[in-house]
């Protein structure tokens, strides 16, 4: 999987670079941030379904419950994005710190023991064998 971190005071995402395949990795130098329409989207979750989540966010319709989720960034709002169990997408507005992916937790905790958005996906990196690879940081105007 991955972590991606958005620490809200500094208003900066960070991200890992790792790939993986079920318990292996893949690659360390992948691309977890794309953008569409204008819109960046930091994607967690099977490689598989992002772009059927993107997709969704754009209003098509889907009866495939994608296994991903995602941070998107349309230039004005973040939102963390999703689909629920009716298949429907949703987008809640983030306001508090938040992390995502399989390390998610440990970076959320180290945001909150004052680390910021790239310290904590560091963190995320020695206790989550889905996290590695190089980190990468956004700061968000």
């Amino acid at each position: 999987m991955t972590t991606i971190a958005y620490h809200h005071e500094s208003k900066t995402i960070a991200w890992d670079s790792r790939a993986t395949s079920g318990g292996l990795i893949t690659s360390d130098e992948s691309e977890k941030m794309t953008e569409v329409n204008g819109v960046k989207f930091w994607l967690c979750g099977s490689i598989a379904d992002e772009q059927l989540l993107i997709d969704m966010y754009f209003g098509e319709k889907s009866e495939i419950i994608p296994e991903a989720n995602a941070l998107a960034w349309d230039g004005d709002n973040l939102f963390l994005v999703g689909v629920n169990d009716d298949a429907l997408i949703w987008k809640q507005p983030l306001r508090n710190d938040r992390a995502i992916g399989s390390g998610g937790d440990f970076a959320l905790s180290a945001m909150r023991l004052g680390l910021s958005a790239e310290e904590a996906v560091e963190h995320a990196k020695t206790l989550d064998c889905y996290t590695g690879g190089e980190v990468h940081v956004m700061e968000l105007e």
